[in-house]
């Protein structure tokens, strides 16, 4: 896995799920984690996202991303995380 083409990868995931708003992002804490195939030059990769909250008092979003490369031999493993609060989002 080439681990600048999976970060562009893993940076468009999460614009995606921050792009959706902190009231939208609320709904989805706590839930499974999303799990989605992408191809990526050759191969193809698991992206996985989680949403949970950030802190304590429950304020703040986190956005929790991982990409893992097809090889069963060796760990391939990239996570990303964005911050989503309620007046503005900051990256991780």
């Amino acid at each position: 896995m080439k681990k600048s083409d999976a970060y562009q990868v893993l940076a468009a995931e999460l614009e995606s799920w921050r792009r959706l708003g902190y009231s939208a992002l609320t709904e989805q804490v706590g839930q499974p984690a999303v799990t989605k195939s992408v191809p990526l030059g050759q191969e193809e990769i698991s992206v996985q996202v989680r949403i949970r909250w950030a802190d304590a008092e429950r304020r703040s979003i986190r956005i929790e991303a991982t990409a893992d490369g097809p090889s069963c031999w060796r760990l391939e493993r990239l996570e990303e995380s964005v911050t989503v609060s309620p007046s503005h989002a900051t990256r991780n």
